[in-house]
């Protein structure tokens, strides 16, 4: 798990990120076609070398999500499915240079809290994210998880406020805005660090738990969860 963490982010950290421009920039972060792209591997790419679904899933809904992506066609897009853009070349690179300014803006913050910070500074962090994050980023998966693989020992493993919603409920946790990832998250790392696992570990560990919440090894889980005090 380790390994797949240090290989992505030696291919699509901060620095690289900014590092590129012009159509590589694109095409390396939102040609959802090249099976060598940021938003390809965040979703996709599942082989020997990269099994994405171990650091959260984030498959469903349209490619829209990206806010910017390049069809089959080689047309570049953005809006929504009822209201498609099509993008000039020019006009491509220009909204993924703001896209990528924002998620590397939003990187460095994350970058310079402690992994042992509060729930309020959370809190703040969120705010901090809603201000610097462009075209609705701050509640988007796929933004969430592209920092849960930069920063695992800070952001969870849950992309989705309906999962961090629910795990936090069965956990006997109230949220303190369950519309709020970044927020959820900070609540979801203090069950991470009372299970002494990786935040991809204790998602799995977590989802077999809910998913088996009648059964005896979910009542086995249960006791465990109450014996280290999270239930």
């Amino acid at each position: 798990m380790n390994e797949g963490c240090s290989l992505f982010r030696s291919k699509f950290n901060p620095n690289f990120l900014k590092s590129i421009d012009g159509e590589l920039l694109i095409e390396t972060m939102f040609n959802i076609n090249n099976r060598d792209s940021l938003i390809y591997w965040l979703e996709f790419k599942n082989d020997d070398v990269f099994k994405t679904n171990t650091y959260g899933n984030i498959s469903g809904g349209s490619s829209f999500k990206y806010v910017m992506f390049k069809r089959k066609s080689g047309k570049w897009v953005t809006g929504n499915p009822q209201n498609p853009t099509i993008l000039t070349t020019d006009e491509a690179v220009q909204l993924g240079r703001r896209l990528r300014d924002s998620l590397v803006a939003g990187a460095e913050l994350i970058e310079n809290i402690d992994s042992n910070i509060s729930i309020k500074e959370y809190i703040k962090l969120q705010e901090d994210l809603d201000r610097v994050l462009i075209e609705n980023m701050s509640n988007l998966g796929w933004v969430h998880k592209y920092y849960h693989m930069l920063y695992p020992e800070k952001i969870d493993a849950f992309h989705s406020t309906k999962w961090q919603k629910h795990t936090l409920i069965c956990c006997h946790i109230k949220p303190i805005d369950d519309s709020k990832l970044y927020i959820m998250s900070g609540q979801y790392m203090e069950i991470v660090k009372e299970l002494g696992l990786p935040a991809a570990h204790a998602m799995k560990t977590l989802a077999i738990f809910l998913g088996h919440l009648g059964s005896i090894l979910g009542l086995m889980f249960r006791a465990v969860l109450e014996i280290i005090g999270i239930l």
